[in-house]
C-alpha cells in the first residue's frame, strides 16, 4: 500500500510516517512538505498512491482543504483523510463536503485508530473506483484487526464465564466478571542497532536512560529510549522529536551534545554525550562550600540560558537531573 502525507511540519511528517508503519507494517509512506517543494497541482501523479493524509492548514502554502476542493475532481485521485490540530466541527464538515473520505484530529492518531480510519476510507475509495493494490489490503488487514482481536477475546471470555455460571456446579465455579489486577511485568530487554548497552542509568515516565558504547568507534554515550506508551501518544512523540532537533544546534559546554536521533522497530531513541562525573545529587553530602555552590549554580544557569535561547523549557530541575 502506498500512502502520502502532506504537511508543512517536518517533525510531524516523521511522526506520521512512524505511526503509519506501526499501524500498517507493509505500507510505503512518502512525505510531502509543500513549504520545501511547493504545493503541487492535482496532476502531480497522486493517482499512483492508494490514499493521501492531508493537513487542513499548510502554513505559508495555504489551506489544504481549499487545495483538496480542486484536486479531488481529478480522475483517479485517491481517497483523502484530512488532518487537523484541533477539533473543529465546521472544518470537519467542510472537508467532507469538498470530497474528503474522513477527518482526523492529529492527537487521535494512534496506530489502531489510524488503521480503522484508513480501512474505512479505502472502502469509500473503492466505491469511487479507486484502485487499491492487493498487497496493500493485506497490510491493512494486519493493522486493522488488532483491535478486533482484543474485542473477540473479550467476547470469548465473557461467553465462557456465562456458560460456567449456568453449569450445575455453579457454586464451585470461579466466574471472572471483573478484570484481574494488573501484573507488573519485568523490565524488557532493550536493543538498539549500532550500540552495545552497558547499564541502565535511570527510568522516567516516558523514557529509559542507558550508558552504552557506539559500535563504530567504541565511544561511550548515553541512550535515551522512549517507552512504548509514548509511541502511541502523538503529542508526546512530537515533543520528543522536537527535543533533539532543538538541542542539536546548541553549542555550549553546559548542554549535552546530541549525536543521533532515530526510530527502530520497537521505538525511538536519542544518542547523546556521556558525562562520567555523575550528577549533582551524588555530590550533596551536607552543605557545599559557598564558592563551589555558587560555581555550580552559575554553570546551571548558563545551561538554562542556552536552552531557553532556542525555546526549550526544562520543567524538571532537580539535583539528579
Amino acid at each position: 500500500m502506498k500512502l502520502v502525507v502532506i504537511d508543512d511540519s517536518p517533525d510531524f511528517l516523521g511522526l506520521a510516517e512512524y505511526l503509519l508503519r506501526k499501524a500498517l507494517p507493509e505500507c510505503r509512506v512518502t512525505r510531502f512538505d509543500p513549504n520545501a517543494i511547493g504545493l503541487p497541482d492535482a496532476g502531480h501523479g497522486f493517482e499512483e498512491y492508494d490514499l493521501i493524509l492531508l493537513d487542513a492548514e499548510l502554513g505559508a502554502s495555504g489551506s489544504g482543504v481549499d487545495w483538496l476542493c480542486n484536486a479531488c475532481e481529478t480522475p483517479g485521485f485517491p481517497p483523502v483523510i484530512v488532518l487537523t490540530a484541533s477539533r473543529d466541527p465546521y472544518l470537519a464538515a467542510r472537508a467532507i463536503k469538498v470530497g474528503a473520505a474522513d477527518y482526523l484530529v492529529k492527537a487521535d492518531m494512534k496506530p489502531e485508530r489510524l488503521a480503522q480510519v484508513i480501512c474505512d476510507a479505502l472502502g469509500q475509495g473503492s466505491e469511487r473506483s479507486t484502485t487499491v493494490q492487493r498487497s496493500g489490503r493485506q497490510g491493512l488487514a494486519t493493522g486493522a484487526t488488532r483491535a478486533g482481536n482484543r474485542s473477540h477475546a473479550s467476547r470469548t471470555r465473557s461467553a465462557s464465564t456465562r456458560a460456567a455460571s449456568s453449569s450445575p456446579a455453579e457454586e464451585e465455579t470461579l466466574v471472572l466478571d471483573e478484570p484481574l489486577a494488573d501484573i507488573e511485568e519485568p523490565p524488557q530487554e532493550v536493543s538498539v542497532r549500532g550500540y552495545r548497552i552497558a547499564e541502565e542509568l535511570g527510568k522516567g515516565a516516558t523514557a529509559r536512560v542507558f550508558r552504552a558504547e557506539r559500535e563504530s568507534d567504541g565511544q561511550e554515550i548515553v541512550l535515551k529510549v522512549v517507552t512504548p506508551e509514548l509511541l502511541n501518544e502523538a503529542e508526546l512523540l512530537e515533543r520528543f522529536l522536537q527535543e533533539a532537533e532543538l538541542v542539536v544546534d546548541i553549542d555550549s559546554r553546559h548542554v549535552v551534545k546530541i549525536y543521533e536521533q532515530a526510530f527502530t522497530d520497537d521505538g525511538g531513541f536519542i544518542a547523546m554525550e556521556y558525562l562520567p562525573g555523575g550528577d549533582l545529587r551524588c555530590l550533596l553530602d551536607g552543605p557545599l562550600p559557598e564558592p563551589i555552590a555558587v560555581d555550580y549554580l552559575r554553570q546551571i544557569l548558563l545551561g538554562l540560558e542556552a536552552i531557553h535561547a532556542v525555546g526549550i523549557v526544562h520543567r524538571d530541575m532537580k539535583p539528579e537531573n
